[in-house]
């Protein structure tokens, strides 16, 4: 079966809309020169585009690569005619990435020191679920909560379940937050031993919730400690 390659610089000055790292969205983008593949084995054949870009929002430079191949086929339908059609699907991807969520406003500098293995684990977290890895998400947030309850001075050799229920028996957390951590533990066993392959809102609402646990049961009263101390006592004046 006959190979071949044909290759041909992309000169016209073209808007296409892009993931902007910078923008952090699509954006309408300027194509300033790029590099048209096609590869042809028989009567296959693929093209890829390696675009340079130009952000026309913030001026952000980077790279662009658009591919499609003829025996991949899908499927959409035409309004005006009634009909269903065919079509090659393009594949965009974009460098640098543009991250699907980033760290919360709160984990700063001053959490990192405070708290360096929880950070160090959002961080992982972020990693991988902007990587794409959701199954990892989930493993990745159950490890979380075990490192919260240690924070918290939950006994480490208890069952999760168990350190649920001590968390609400000291007054961490409501029963209704209660269930939702009996969730989230629950979707980590799920990506472990179940095989569930969490979807990217899926994944992401797994952080969220993690975040909003820490943010409630670690930040903020760490935050209203440091700030009791600042506040002035009040004086109590001598009577005559």
């Amino acid at each position: 079966m006959e190979y071949s390659v044909k290759r041909s610089l992309l000169h016209d000055k073209q808007t296409i809309k892009a993931d902007c790292p910078e923008c952090k969205r699509s954006q309408n983008c300027l194509v300033e020169t790029g590099l048209l593949e096609i590869t042809y084995e028989g009567p296959v054949d693929a093209s890829d585009k390696h675009l340079i870009l130009r952000c026309l929002g913030c001026d952000t430079v980077f790279y662009g690569h658009l591919h499609s191949f003829s025996e991949e086929v899908d499927f959409d339908y035409d309004e005006h005619t009634g009909e269903w059609r065919t079509f090659n699907p393009v594949h965009r991807k974009f460098f640098p990435k543009t991250n699907k969520r980033q760290r919360a406003n709160w984990h700063n500098t001053s959490f990192e020191i405070a708290y360096p293995d929880l950070s160090d684990l959002l961080d992982s977290l972020l990693e991988i679920f902007n990587g794409g890895h959701n199954s990892f998400v989930a493993m990745g947030v159950r490890t979380g909560f075990d490192l919260v309850a240690e924070v918290l001075k939950i006994e480490e050799d208890l069952p999760f379940s168990d350190k649920i229920e001590a968390l609400r028996s000291r007054g961490f957390i409501s029963p209704r937050e209660k269930s939702v951590l009996d969730n989230l533990v629950d979707a980590g066993s799920a990506a472990i031993h179940r095989d569930w392959k969490p979807t990217d809102e899926e994944a992401d609402l797994l952080i969220e919730t993690l975040e909003q646990f820490i943010n409630r049961a670690v930040v903020l009263p760490q935050g209203l400690d440091n700030l009791v101390k600042k506040v002035p006592k009040k004086t109590v004046s001598k009577g005559k």
